[in-house]
């Protein structure tokens, strides 16, 4: 059976990095294929070494539509897949309808809550006919997958009632790690200061200015503890702009772009993950399957990811007063949540082995490749 994935570039994000892990885990009954539109290679030395063939298809517009469904159809026609499996916005909607044209069976997925009131909320004026036009087109050709795949219940309810898709259409499956690379983690020793740590994009719904105000509080309270956050966004000015304001600056340390970044959790005494929205967290599930302490919004992703809940210190989203709570609880109950940790470690182990997520979706992508 021959499968092409198609994703909109290969930069160095939670579904570009799950999709490459999941394909290195499947059967050599599955051929793969992957095709990417725009310039954006983090990943590709990554995508490389597994057992894929790799095509980029240089669009250099933002969409491009036109020019990615001609050059993609070509793929199609030169490949003959047995069925196509596209994540993120751009790539769903350029092989939905290259799919309808060739007659290919297409899997979409949900990723992220794509049309949620917060995300609504952040596009006014123009950029709010962009954005209604956005979900008119997305509605609007939503018919055309013969199966959703969601990485949480959460994300496909939220998803299948803004586009009209049954829930019959849609199957969870869980974003997966390989568990055997994730030692557990042990406390750090020798070190002088607590050390928290959140990994993400710097944008707007990572909720990165709330953290930063919490650990303002803490600051006050603790004064050997620090925060380190790994990755990179539209935001980083802004934050390092309200860094400095704060006077944060010998104690908050923007870290940039890092690959394999959940290595990094090993030299950390606690994981915050602040998100006022989130698909379902990568970094998260890393995060649990290491077993570090950890502090995370109460959005319904993350209850989900955590389940049950009582386990971990959940604050209310987009309120740092109640996030710099739950890290001070966090702080001074410190071997009770470590032990914890341990606890969510062993559960996380069973729910996101990337082994299981696997044969999920072959299963799934085999279902739908023999019509069913």
């Amino acid at each position: 059976m021959k499968v092409i994935f198609t994703i909109d570039s290969l930069a160095q994000g939670g579904t570009e990095q799950s999709i490459a892990e999941m394909i290195s885990h499947f059967k050599d009954d599955i051929q793969v294929v992957v095709v990417y539109f725009y310039n954006s290679h983090q990943l590709k030395s990554i995508y490389q070494s597994i057992n894929c063939k790799l095509y980029y298809l240089d669009i250099d517009e933002k969409y491009g539509f036109y020019d990615a469904i001609r050059k993609f159809s070509q793929v199609v026609v030169q490949e003959k897949p047995d069925v196509i499996v596209s994540s993120l916005y751009r790539s769903l909607i350029i092989s939905r309808l290259v799919c309808w044209w060739k007659k290919v069976p297409l899997i979409g997925t949900f990723v992220n809550e794509r049309y949620s009131a917060e995300r609504k909320s952040r596009f006014k004026g123009l950029s709010g006919i962009k954005y209604f036009l956005t979900w008119l087109l997305d509605r609007s050709t939503a018919f055309i997958p013969q199966k959703v795949i969601s990485n949480s219940y959460s994300i496909s309810v939220l998803n299948g009632k803004s586009l009209n898709i049954p829930s019959n259409k849609i199957k969870v499956i869980y974003r997966g790690r390989d568990t055997s690379n994730y030692p557990i983690w042990v406390r750090p020793v020798g070190k002088d200061k607590f050390v928290w740590i959140a990994i993400g994009r710097l944008i707007p719904q990572k909720g990165y200015e709330n953290l930063l105000h919490a650990f303002l509080m803490l600051k006050m309270k603790y004064i050997h503890v620090e925060l380190r956050i790994l990755g990179e966004g539209s935001l980083q000015s802004e934050l390092e702009e309200l860094i400095q304001k704060l006077n944060l600056k010998s104690d908050v340390k923007l870290e940039g772009n890092i690959p394999l970044a959940w290595r990094h959790l090993y030299d950390a005494n606690a994981f915050v993950l602040p998100s006022v929205s989130e698909g379902f967290s990568g970094s998260l599930v890393e995060a649990l399957i290491a077993g570090i302490p950890l502090v995370a919004s109460d959005i319904p992703m993350n209850l989900e990811a955590i389940s049950p809940g009582k386990d971990a210190y959940f604050f209310r989203h987009n309120d740092y007063r109640d996030l710099y709570d739950k890290m001070d609880q966090l702080m001074n109950s410190y071997e009770v949540s470590c032990e914890v940790a341990k606890f969510m470690r062993r559960r996380a182990i069973d729910n996101y082995d990337i082994r299981k997520v696997a044969n999920e979706y072959a299963k799934t992508i085999q279902t739908v490749s023999n019509g069913k």
